[in-house]
């Protein structure tokens, strides 16, 4: 994935801290940035709706959330 836009803090040229970006392909994340990466708790939303709400270690989903799909499951 392609950041598109990012608001947030920065340090040392990398995402660091509370933030918002998008994706080239409509996915978005809000949340905890650590050195670049997505990490700490935020929320993840795909291009087709399906909302993961939760942890983040090292850009990757951890499982230690709640996903939340299109029709409210």
């Amino acid at each position: 994935m392609f950041v598109y836009s990012f608001e947030g803090e920065f340090s040392r040229g990398m995402y660091n801290g509370p933030g918002k970006c998008a994706f080239y392909g409509g996915n978005s994340y809000e949340g905890e940035f650590s050195q670049g990466m997505m990490h700490g708790q935020g929320t993840f939303i795909w291009a087709d709706g399906l909302k993961y709400e939760g942890e983040f270690l090292h850009n990757n989903v951890t499982g230690k959330g709640t996903y939340t799909w299109n029709d409210g499951r």
